[in-house]
């Protein structure tokens, strides 16, 4: 009977201070960055498993161990540009065609084979518009049409060639 007391003490006693395993958000990462605004906090990790999946018709959200506290209310929507550019080569006149579903400004540049700037035109596309290009006076040689929005995301590079 005493052998049973002294066990049973000593079981309790050791259960007092034995841990099992506890659950620690940190992530073990070759790569990562934190980005901080006002009102919100982004870190983001290389090579994180995937925890988690949300997707609609116009985002997908994965989120890893250290996304658990974060509530998505609104991602802004990606703006898409449609375009056309011709006749490629070019000998005048370029005209540049953009198509846009939603109201949006561009910036459109125009750069020589060096990268030195020729033109910049910052344009207000609602639906179909044509913008042109007077390439007349430039030597013939390739250039650079640069379409980016105005926090300077590039939608598209294009290669043209002037004759």
């Amino acid at each position: 009977m005493r052998t049973k007391i002294l066990t049973l003490t000593i079981m309790m006693f050791f259960s007092v201070f034995a841990f099992a395993q506890t659950v620690e958000r940190q992530v073990v990462s070759s790569s990562g960055s934190n980005y901080e605004g006002a009102n919100y906090i982004v870190s983001s990790t290389v090579g994180e498993v995937i925890t988690g999946t949300a997707t609609t018709s116009t985002y997908i959200l994965t989120q890893g161990f250290q996304q658990g506290f974060f509530t998505v209310s609104k991602l802004d929507e990606e703006i898409q540009v449609n375009y056309s550019v011709y006749p490629n080569p070019v000998v005048n006149t370029l005209n540049i065609e953009l198509f846009a579903q939603k109201s949006t400004s561009l910036n459109i540049s125009i750069f020589d084979i060096k990268g030195v700037a020729i033109d910049k035109k910052t344009e207000n596309i609602n639906g179909r518009t044509i913008i042109q290009s007077d390439f007349s006076n430039l030597p013939n040689g390739t250039y650079i049409i640069r379409i980016s929005d105005l926090t300077n995301n590039t939608v598209k590079n294009l290669q043209i060639v002037k004759q």
